[in-house]
């Protein structure tokens, strides 16, 4: 396309100059003389015979009419072949100046347009492209022009797939392609263009537009990668994200909730929220109405009901969403199962009660101990409340979790970590992304317990759960850790999200609870030692000077009425029953053989008291502790814990005999009873314990840990019972505390 040459003819030229002008007065000037040439000819004719001359011009055009007509309509033909020209040549100015116009209004949208408008080749050279192309590429339009166009391509490759597509179609639509700019950068361009080809159907020329869609390519890559990013922690997240329409009915809902309530997500999408709970219509009166009312509510308990049918707890987190006018679309929210919570809440309730009915047994002194204590309780329980309540306020989904989130890509690359991270390394989240796993500040153990972890989850595609105690000089922190594997389209494992929940505080409860207690036990012992020795010395000592008062209380009378004498011998005996009864509650409280004859004699004397009484055979034998000098609390534990075996035996397993053994074995004593009773299901049994408020057994569990050791119980109905305790040995020189050995301190289940 010649533009200059188009532009120079926008120019006003005079109307000789428009083509068809001379054509048009030809043809008037030949009909001119062809109409003269007719005129004569029949003139010369006449004139030499064929008419006479006298009346000429009268008689020519009445005698010859014939001829007269055939020279008008010639002359008429030629007359209106002229008027066609002009015609004709007046149409074509009129259609020159509104060319004229179109090309000018072409040529300003031509060089304003953004888009880009070009015309190629088919040999990929181009002829014309509109001034926009600077604006993209950097090259202006003169350096584009006579120019291979795929030399600007980022991929050269593409002229082949862009040629296959033309050749097919005959046209492409909205073809993205990536140009090199001056810059170094890279253009992203959308083409639509159509092929022209010759009259032979060869390619000749190629016409389109392109449009810049650099910037929303990218816009469409980043939002393609977060959402996948939040996708993976919507779908791994602990805590239950939903989304409902203002009746109720759940519009989303993340997986987690099939963990907390065994229901399927697909289930649950398109029922109502409010018809899972407990009080289905109280949730849709209160809980719903205070969502629409206030726009927002926080940390309110629910109850909800699994595919089970059970209970578990809820603290649910609810916003109302507005539309940009502020009327409301939907509500969102998030849920925490806190049923784990609530157990623990509820122990320790049930443990204040016990601990209430107790004191209430004991003296002013020991109820004022067991008062502070409960005080003690309740104000840790306040703390642990607030605690958790601040905690729950300021979690959050993704970065404001309080949870420790990272993916690692299959290098043990960091590709996303959340700001809880912080608490583990010391870092922010962008000075970790794109550091390998051992790269970062992270605790040397944790590292290599990641580092075996995490290949074991590439490879077997398998979630694996982890408890790491991170050191600190202010105490370890303990987190619970969760390695999730992520799938990608291809089947294999793309990436592994790792969730890290710290549970020191959880750990640290328990503690607390198993210290109060060994305390609880310590002063009961306590009590009852300060109780039986008041009974031996002034109740048994009193009875006693009754009785003998009451024996002699007839000696200097000589005649007594032989009834009196009777009523009297009742007295005596009487009194020396009940002089007898307290001795035995005395020492059944602190039994003083353990001051006067030692461990091992009080035993033996205990099991011949019990197989006398109860018609069971008792079989003692100890070894190795006749040399050692216990201090009280493991001697008094230790009768304690004969004394309540007994007693079991003697109540619930109908046997005939018992086998006693203790041992000392340096570092340990070690206590092993055995009958051959009915037997029992330790687990059920320690259930039922539980729920039916019986202390027997979890009062021997709390004083062997009392004393440091273990306890193993091993039964099954109609095979008897065998009970094996090992504790450290405590001796009275320095106090000196001989703990257990790794060995020996793991799991019930595997010493014995």
């Amino acid at each position: 396309m010649d533009r200059q040459s188009d532009q120079d003819r926008n120019h006003a030229i005079p109307i000789w100059q428009y083509p068809g002008v001379w054509t048009v007065l030809r043809d008037v000037l030949l009909g001119l003389i062809l109409f003269g040439l007719i005129l004569l000819f029949l003139s010369l004719g006449l004139i030499e015979g064929f008419l006479p001359a006298q009346g000429l011009y009268d008689n020519f055009f009445l005698k010859d009419w014939p001829v007269t007509l055939l020279a008008l309509m010639v002359g008429i033909y030629a007359l209106r072949r002229s008027r066609s020209h002009i015609l004709l040549a007046g149409l074509l100015a009129d259609t020159r100046r509104d060319l004229d116009a179109y090309k000018n209004r072409y040529y300003k949208i031509f060089d304003n347009i953004r888009d880009i408008y070009c015309e190629i080749r088919f040999d990929g050279t181009v002829v014309e492209v509109s001034p926009a192309i600077v604006n993209f590429t950097g090259y202006s339009r003169e350096e584009f022009i006579g120019q291979k166009i795929h030399r600007f391509y980022k991929d050269p490759s593409q002229k082949d797939i862009m040629v296959r597509q033309l050749l097919a179609c005959g046209e492409l639509r909205d073809f993205e392609l990536d140009f090199c700019t001056r810059w170094g950068s890279v253009y992203t361009g959308s083409l639509n263009c159509i092929l022209e080809s010759d009259q032979h159907g060869n390619p000749v020329r190629i016409y389109g537009t392109m449009r810049d869609v650099t910037q929303w390519r990218k816009a469409a890559r980043l939002l393609e990668e977060s959402e996948q990013k939040y996708r993976g922690i919507f779908e791994n997240i602990q805590d239950v994200y939903y989304e409902t329409d203002l009746d109720g009915k759940l519009l989303e809902i993340s997986p987690a909730i099939e963990r907390a309530s065994l229901f399927q997500r697909d289930e649950l999408i398109g029922n109502l929220f409010f018809s899972y709970c407990q009080n289905p219509e109280e949730v849709r009166s209160g809980l719903f109405r205070q969502v629409k009312e206030q726009g927002l509510i926080k940390d309110v308990e629910l109850q909800l009901k699994d595919r089970d049918g059970r209970i578990r707890e809820f603290s649910v987190n609810a916003e109302q969403v507005h539309d940009e006018d502020g009327h409301p679309l939907r509500i969102i929210g998030s849920m925490r199962d806190i049923s784990d919570r609530k157990r623990v809440e509820d122990a320790l309730r049930r443990s204040r009660d016990e601990l209430e009915e107790r004191v209430a047994e004991r003296t002013e002194e020991l109820l004022r101990t067991n008062q502070k204590l409960l005080r003690e309780i309740e104000d840790r329980k306040r703390v642990e409340a607030e605690l958790l309540k601040r905690e729950e306020t300021f979690r959050a989904l993704t970065e404001n979790s309080t949870d420790i989130i990272i993916r690692f890509a299959n290098d043990l690359t960091l590709v996303f970590a959340n700001s809880a991270v912080n608490r583990i390394s010391g870092l922010v989240p962008r000075e970790i992304r794109g550091k390998g796993l051992h790269e970062v500040q992270f605790e040397e153990g944790l590292c290599q317990l990641m580092g075996k972890q995490l290949p074991l989850v590439f490879e077997g595609g398998v979630a694996r759960d982890f408890t790491f105690t991170c050191p600190n000089p202010q105490g370890g922190r303990v987190y619970d850790w969760r390695l999730i594997p992520e799938w990608s389209s291809e089947g294999t494992v793309a990436s592994v999200l790792c969730t890290g929940r710290d549970i020191t505080r959880l750990k640290s409860a328990e503690n607390r609870i198993k210290i109060l207690t060994q305390e609880l036990i310590r002063a009961q012992e306590n009590e009852r030692q300060k109780i039986a020795r008041d009974l031996h010395d002034h109740i048994a000592q009193d009875l006693a000077t009754l009785k003998i008062m009451s024996q002699n209380l007839f000696d200097t009378w000589e005649d007594v009425p032989h009834t009196l004498r009777v009523k009297a011998d009742i007295l005596n005996r009487t009194l020396g029953n009940s002089i007898q009864a307290v001795r035995d509650l005395a020492y059944d409280l602190r039994p003083p053989t353990l001051d006067a004859l030692g461990l091992v004699r009080t035993l033996f004397v205990y099991c011949e008291d019990v197989s006398s009484k109860y018609g069971i055979v008792v079989d003692f034998s100890s070894a190795g502790l006749d040399a050692l000098d216990l201090n009280f609390d493991t001697e008094i534990n230790l009768y304690r814990l004969l004394q309540e075996a007994l007693s079991n035996v003697r109540k619930h397993a109908r046997a005939h005999r018992v086998t006693v053994r203790l041992v000392a074995s340096h570092p340990h004593i070690i206590l092993r009873i055995e009958d051959d009773g009915m037997g029992f299901l330790p687990d059920e049994r320690m259930g039922e314990a539980a729920r039916e408020k019986r202390m027997g057994l979890r009062s021997m569990e709390e004083r062997v840990a009392l004393l440091g050791g273990k306890m193993k119980i091993q039964s099954s109905p109609g095979a008897g019972t065998r009970i094996h305790i090992l504790v450290a040995m405590r001796l009275k020189e320095g106090q000196e505390l001989l703990s257990l050995p790794d060995s020996a301190a793991g799991d019930n289940k595997e010493y014995g």
